[in-house]
C-alpha cells in the first residue's frame, strides 16, 4: 500500500459580484433595451453556489438599467411538476421576492417556440415568454447521463429548464444530446434572451468562473466551460 494525497483546484473568482455586476454592465451596453422593459430571470433546482448572491446581483444591476425583473423557475419537472413545488424549491434556495428584490412567478404552462430540425416541438415557461427579455442563471457541469460537447449549462437550462414538465419529458423522449443544442436554437430564435450567466464550480463548490454570455454565445460558451 502507497500513500497518495490528490490535490485539488481550489481558484475562485475574488470578488464575485463585482466581476459579474461588470459583464452584466458590459453586456447591457452592448443591445438595446427599451427603459421600463420586464425581465424574466430564470433560476434552476441544482444549487449553483452561492444562487442568492448570484441572482440578487443580475436582478440589482437589471434594474438599475432601468428594466423590471421577475424570477422565473427554470427546472423543467422538479418541484413535484407543479408551480407551488417549484416556487418552494427556489425558497429553499434563498431565493424570494424578500431575499432577491424581485416578484417570483411560478407556472407550468408553456407557450410552443418551434420546432427543431428533426421535428421535435420546443415548449418555454409562459411567464418568461410573456416578458419583454430572458435572463437564464446555469451551472456548467459534466451531466451523469450522457457525454457530448455540450452537457449541463446554458443550453441545457434554456431549453429543459425552462421548458418544464412537458418540454423537459419530450426533450428527454426525443434524446437529450442531440435534443440540447437544436432545442436551446429554437429558444434563443425567439429574439427574447437577452443573456446568460454561466458558473463553473470548483471542487469545494464555490465559484471558479462566471461568464456573461451574449445569446450569441450560449453554445460556444457552454463548450468552453464544459472543458474546465
Amino acid at each position: 500500500m502507497v500513500p497518495m494525497r490528490q490535490e485539488f483546484d481550489g481558484s475562485t473568482v475574488p470578488d464575485l459580484e463585482a466581476e459579474l455586476s461588470k459583464q452584466i454592465r458590459d453586456r447591457l451596453a452592448k443591445v438595446p433595451v427599451s427603459d421600463g422593459g420586464t425581465v424574466a430571470v430564470g433560476v434552476g433546482s441544482r444549487g449553483v453556489s452561492p444562487i442568492r448572491r448570484v441572482v440578487s446581483t443580475v436582478v440589482a444591476e437589471l434594474k438599475t438599467a432601468g428594466l423590471k425583473p421577475f424570477v422565473v423557475p427554470a427546472m423543467g419537472s422538479h418541484g413535484g411538476s407543479t408551480a407551488a413545488g417549484q416556487q418552494e424549491v427556489l425558497q429553499q434556495d434563498g431565493i424570494s421576492e424578500q431575499t432577491v428584490g424581485c416578484e417570483v412567478r411560478a407556472t407550468m404552462e408553456t407557450k410552443i417556440l418551434g420546432r427543431t430540425p428533426r421535428n421535435v416541438q420546443i415548449h418555454g415557461d409562459a411567464n418568461a415568454y410573456a416578458a419583454d427579455h430572458i435572463v437564464i442563471i446555469a451551472r456548467v457541469k459534466p451531466h451523469t447521463d450522457f457525454k457530448a460537447d455540450i452537457e449541463s449549462g446554458l443550453c441545457k437550462m434554456l431549453s429543459i429548464g425552462l421548458g418544464k414538465r412537458t418540454g423537459a419529458e419530450t426533450i428527454h423522449a426525443a434524446g437529450v444530446a442531440e435534443t440540447i443544442p437544436e432545442a436551446a436554437e429554437v429558444a434563443l430564435g425567439t429574439g427574447k434572451i437577452l443573456f446568460g450567466v454561466a458558473l463553473v464550480e470548483n471542487a469545494f463548490d464555490r465559484p471558479a468562473a462566471v461568464r456573461v454570455a451574449a445569446d450569441g454565445d450560449f453554445h460556444g460558451t457552454d463548450r468552453e466551460l464544459l472543458v474546465i
